[in-house]
């Protein structure tokens, strides 16, 4: 008999979940409308997975279908692995949240040397260390800079906001939160994830680095909108990115994880982290301004950042969820402590909302809340941005002096330059066409735009502008990326 009324509780929840699920018409024709290869989703609710399927192909053109065991890169949905990682070690005293960094780091400087001695593991897991969002990025996004090596050249960078007073998304803190933990668990970053988070959530097809994919089968293909085609692009290299962006995870594994955030750092029977250090992780610690399009959230009232989680309200609800997009892939994860439910969405295809979209729909439906068009919402008002963007373009190009040319011959812009915080660029003639060429992320070619000011189109389809300074009237000193980045010429 008992046996019977848990059959019949796993089939009601199963239920249940599937029906807090979007349809599988919405899902498809959402696909369609953001152009999404490939869609995985799962539904976790009362500490079990009810609900898990996949939708579309893996890789355009090719017959592979997404199933919930197709691994994804889940981009910053790392960081909450990071601090989680960091809470087990609280756990057993090996640190304490309000420990200034250097007690376990000492060779850890910023450029600040008062911030240095202040900053703690709080400070650089709640975005508030005076960087703003994604200021250095450029260090490690696809650079060959290992994780020390990102964390030494953070001393070099002058931070654009104010320490504690403000939120800045800062990848590299915690790349430097990884680092920190090795020190202080005496193994690495990613082997500490998969001894003590992975291997006892049963996470078996997650790992820490793209060079894992490599015999894995199953596996998505990242994807990208190029001249208004989607076509698949390769794996980004952000293995030195591990503690903030480089886990790569199904829908099924994913769930687990769910299970540990909302069962307080239980799993089954087994505890893996104490209930008082993972609430920390979801307690705000730093404001967010703004609490994003006031058409998607009119009854929100606040957005703040926990460590490695946003908190926001909702319909009188707390909310703990996260996106991550990396090179080609979204994903979100979004949580409802209070009704033991959370859901993962995991897409092939950057710069595209419908992970938000479909969990946030799943949310409403969860609460008895009558549906709305998330989906057509949110496409509704990206559609919108796109257009703005269009015509703040276009506004630019009618400023364009196109009478004007370089002030030298273009061959005298070729040469060596170098950052002390980002290393060497090198400025080649390809063509007829200027082309930088760096160990960074930079590979790209230059048009001429007007003066001394270059278009610059990255190798991966990206554009920036890319303007020279001249020391006399006949020698190029300095050469500076998207305004702020500068490299000296240093022959």
């Amino acid at each position: 008999m008992r046996a019977c009324r848990c059959a019949l509780v796993l089939l009601l929840w199963s239920s249940f979940a599937l029906a807090q699920l979007p349809d599988d018409a919405y899902v498809v024709t959402a696909m369609r409308d953001w152009k999404v290869p490939g869609l995985a989703i799962a539904v976790v609710k009362h500490d079990r997975l009810v609900a898990a399927r996949g939708y579309g192909i893996r890789e355009e053109g090719k017959p592979g279908a997404v199933d919930e065991n197709t691994i994804f890169a889940i981009g910053s949905n790392t960081k909450a692995f990071t601090s989680a990682a960091l809470a087990i070690l609280a756990d057993v005293k090996k640190l304490q949240w309000d420990d200034p960094v250097i007690r376990h780091l000492p060779s850890f400087q910023l450029y600040d040397p008062w911030i240095t001695r202040e900053l703690t593991i709080r400070d650089m897991l709640s975005h508030r260390s005076g960087f703003t969002s994604f200021q250095g990025d450029l260090l490690w996004d696809g650079s060959a800079y290992k994780r020390d090596e990102v964390v030494r050249r953070m001393r070099l960078i002058k931070p654009n906001g104010s320490f504690r007073s403000t939120y800045g998304y800062s990848n590299i803190m915690y790349i430097a939160a990884g680092e920190l933990l090795a020190a202080a668990s005496g193994t690495s970053w990613d082997t500490f994830i998969r001894e003590h988070l992975f291997g006892p959530l049963g996470m078996t097809r997650s790992s820490t680095s793209i060079s894992a994919l490599k015999d894995a089968s199953n596996v998505a293909s990242p994807h990208d909108e190029l001249a208004g085609k989607i076509h698949p692009v390769p794996y980004r290299l952000v293995d030195n990115g591990g503690p903030a962006a480089s886990i790569n995870s199904t829908a099924k594994d994913m769930a687990e994880w769910i299970r540990l955030q909302l069962a307080e750092g239980a799993y089954g029977e087994k505890r893996i982290i104490s209930a008082a250090s993972l609430r920390q992780t979801q307690t705000p610690q730093t404001i967010i301004p703004g609490v994003g399009p006031a058409k998607l959230f009119p009854s929100s009232h606040f957005r703040a950042y926990g460590f490695g989680w946003v908190l926001q309200d909702y319909r009188g609800k707390k909310i703990v969820w996260h996106g991550g997009g990396i090179g080609g892939m979204k994903t979100m994860l979004l949580m409802v402590p209070e009704e033991h439910f959370g859901i993962v969405v995991l897409a092939n295809r950057a710069d595209t909302n419908l992970p938000e979209a479909l969990a946030w729909r799943s949310v409403e439906v969860m609460l008895g809340l009558p549906a709305r068009d998330w989906s057509k919402d949110w496409l509704e008002l990206t559609t919108a941005d796109e257009a703005a963007a269009a015509a703040s373009a276009k506004r630019t190009d009618s400023q364009r002096l196109t009478s004007t040319k370089p002030t030298l011959p273009i061959e005298r812009y070729v040469g060596l330059y170098s950052s002390e915080v980002y290393g060497d660029a090198t400025v080649v003639l390809d063509n007829g066409h200027l082309r930088i060429e760096s160990s960074l992320d930079l590979n790209g070619t230059l048009d001429h735009w007007q003066n001394d000011t270059f278009r610059y189109k990255y190798d991966d389809g990206y554009g920036n502008i890319v303007q020279f300074f001249l020391d006399s009237p006949d020698s190029v000193s300095e050469m500076r990326i998207n305004r702020a980045n500068s490299f000296k010429r240093v022959h």
